[in-house]
């Protein structure tokens, strides 16, 4: 009787375990090599945190299925004996019929050639755009009178420049300075003579023989050439780099290589990437049906279990909830966009299509990244190349601004501080007579271009310091105007201008003037009492406006639009169209409330442009079109005096089926749109305004 009783329970326990056994999901466990990056995650430019780190394996971005549920519409109920893993939405997806699947693939099959096309007509147009700096120099002599002219030179030190052919690709190149300029070559860097020589040999290898390349040296006029020791510097280039014999300093070698400057910059970004880790994985494979609502979503990967936690490849939850998502492999950053769909304004549709979505997005990349280089191709007003030293940088603005507007420019361009560098230029006495209060914004033109290809082409923090004069002396009559900038602006002093032929401001009567005619100033039953200080120099003036109210703070717009119109009324009644660098300062914070300038005759201010902007993005950045809403955010520009620049940026890409209905309606109704916002503008300035918009990849939107 007990044999029985035990031979039943150890049939009871068999049962058992076989029953449990039968309702845990088939798996395996088994080890793969995930490659983790160090990768910030964003979803709609907000960066997210999860809990456990995403991996790519087999092509595949695999995310943690719990921790990423927390930012999607979405509860998860998994049961380790069902054999499911239930993605619970409240409903808001549905199959569609397969007529509707069919009409879906039919349009992305379209949108696809169509993006196929404009990726052609893009590289096409940056092909053809012509980037050569110079014309090939054929002859020997030639080059060697373009290295005379380029580089006559350094730091102010006359140099006599011979070219000579050597043997093979070997050239001589002998260069020599006046003797009594042998202190002053000794006091240059090192650094800067061998910058000097590698501007050359890059200069024959561009136009003359690509494979060149160079030895000689640099003396005085009054050395023996027969004798190796009256040489200062020596050197000898090959391929890769230059050796110098510093020979004045106790024959210090040094070492220049090639693109120097290019190499540490890639040290530089090298030793700041973010880190790739390959690190095993103990993983549990198992075969779960993932269901959607109820319905099975095929998957392209498989699902993993690792510890307790879920991993799905998120390009099939990007199809399932309808979101896009990119992966910056530079930067390490995942950017997922949600389109809307939290909201379920968009139908649900068959993970099929999301292989052609794929191919949608590669060619949108591209498309974006050609029309940011043919943007800046186009933004460029000089040919394009990439500047690696302070000598070869001046080189070029000798090349583009010696014959500036039709006057003859000499340009020394030199580095002394990190990102700091002196501008200097001289301009004949002759020409600087040209010059009087209405047309002096042609210096002041140049020294902005000059600017601009500084930071383009070498030094994109490039802060200038500098003068531009007539004369190589101090004297009284000198023309001589100093320039300075910061981070983003350009300030000039025309103190020393030479005025001879125009009568100076009288700040004193302006003064007066001011303080009899606009002391009291009153918008809206908001008086505001200021007081006047004016500063001349010359034909310009600085002026100070004080006051202590804080109902200044209460005007709107309209009212600080019309108090600088009247302000500018009177002093061009006493003085004409002279320029007039204002700031109207709160005396009793002792801050400045509003900056202000008068320039042949416009009104400038950053101030009120900055918030004409915000009053834009506050009243006019909602567009609304058949159901649909689309956000943009405004920007507002100088383009010059007479025209400003107005970037509308959306919050959408440009193929949505949202925004390619009001394409399809010819875009009428966003032209109103954009057209209320220009007409504000020209409210207050009487210039043209050129709107531009762009989607949220940065592609432009041509419908204006």
């Amino acid at each position: 009787m007990r044999i029985q009783r035990i031979i039943f329970i150890l049939l009871l326990c068999i049962l058992l375990l076989s029953s449990s056994a039968s309702a845990l999901p088939s798996g395996y466990s088994r080890s793969i090599v995930g490659e983790f990056h160090d990768m910030d995650i964003t979803i709609n430019n907000d960066f997210i945190r999860l809990e456990e780190d995403p991996f790519f394996y087999s092509g595949l971005l695999y995310v943690p299925l719990e921790s990423l549920s927390t930012y999607l519409p979405m509860e998860i109920d998994y049961n380790q004996g069902s054999g499911y893993i239930d993605l619970l939405t409240g409903g808001f997806t549905n199959y569609r019929t397969e007529e509707e699947y069919s009409v879906t693939l039919l349009q992305r099959n379209y949108l696809l050639a169509k993006l196929n096309q404009e990726q052609k007509q893009l590289e096409t147009q940056l092909n053809n755009r012509e980037f050569t700096p110079h014309q090939r120099i054929t002859t020997l002599a030639e080059m060697e009178d373009y290295l005379q002219d380029r580089y006559d030179q350094l730091l102010e030190i006359p140099m006599t420049i011979r070219l000579r052919r050597g043997t093979g690709d070997y050239y001589r190149l002998q260069i020599t300075f006046p003797y009594e300029d042998r202190q002053d070559f000794r006091e240059v860097a090192k650094r800067r003579i061998e910058y000097w020589v590698e501007d050359m040999l890059y200069s024959v290898r561009d136009l003359h023989d690509p494979y060149a390349q160079v030895e000689g040296w640099i003396r005085d006029d009054r050395s023996d050439y027969t004798i190796d020791h009256t040489s200062y510097v020596d050197f000898e280039s090959s391929q890769r780099w230059i050796d110098f014999d510093f020979i004045y300093d106790d024959s210090r070698v040094r070492r220049l290589h090639l693109h120097e400057a290019a190499y540490a910059d890639e040290k530089k970004q090298g030793s700041s990437e973010k880190s790739i880790r390959h690190q095993p994985l103990a993983i549990w494979v198992q075969n779960l049906e993932v269901r959607l609502d109820g319905q099975r979503l095929p998957l392209r990967g498989e699902v993993y279990q690792i510890n307790n936690e879920i991993y799905l490849p998120l390009v099939d939850l990007a199809d399932s909830f309808y979101f896009s998502f990119s992966y910056d492999e530079t930067a390490h950053q995942l950017d997922i966009f949600n389109d809307n769909f939290l909201w379920g304004d968009v139908p649900f549709q068959p993970n099929q299509l999301g292989q052609k979505q794929d191919s949608i997005d590669n060619v949108l990349k591209e498309i974006v990244s050609l029309e940011q280089e043919l943007r800046r191709s186009r933004d460029r007003l000089y040919p394009h190349r990439q500047i690696s030293s302070v000598t070869r940088m001046e080189a070029y603005l000798r090349d583009y601004f010696s014959d500036y507007d039709g006057m003859e420019l000499r340009i020394h361009f030199t580095e002394y501080r990190d990102h700091e560098y002196r501008l200097r230029i001289r301009i004949s006495e002759e020409d600087s007579r040209l010059f009087d209060r209405n047309n002096h914004y042609i210096l002041l033109d140049l020294v902005s271009d000059m600017w601009d290809v500084i930071q383009d082409l070498y030094d994109p923090d490039a802060i200038l310091v500098g003068s531009i004069r007539s004369s190589a002396d101090d004297s009284d009559d000198s023309f001589y105007v100093f320039f300075e900038s910061d981070e983003d602006y350009l300030d000039f002093d025309f103190a020393d201008y030479d005025t001879s032929t125009t009568e100076s401001v009288d700040a004193e009567r302006l003064e007066r003037e001011l303080q009899r005619s606009l002391r009291r100033y009153n918008r809206r039953s908001l008086e505001v009492t200021f007081r006047y200080e004016a500063i001349s120099t010359r034909r310009d003036i600085d002026l100070n406006i004080y006051f202590t109210q804080s109902r200044f703070y209460e005007w709107e717009l309209e009212d600080k639009m019309d108090y600088l119109f009247d302000l500018q009324r009177e002093i061009e009644s006493l003085y004409g169209e002279i320029g007039v660098n204002g700031r109207i300062i709160d005396e009793s914070r002792d801050e400045t409330a509003l900056r202000f300038s008068f320039e042949q005759g416009h009104i400038r201010s950053y101030d009120l442009l900055t918030e004409i902007e915000a009053y834009l993005n506050r009243h006019y950045s909602r567009f609304s079109f058949g159901g649909e809403v689309f956000s943009f955010d405004f920007s507002l520009s100088e383009r010059d005096l007479d025209a400003f620049d107005l970037r509308l940026a959306g919050d959408f890409a440009q193929q949505e089926n949202s925004w390619r209905a009001v394409e399809e309606s010819e875009g009428d109704e966003f032209h109103a749109f954009v057209q209320q916002a220009v007409s504000y503008i020209k409210r207050f300035w009487n210039v043209d305004v050129h709107p531009k918009v762009f989607d949220r990849n940065l592609s432009t939107i041509d419908l204006l």
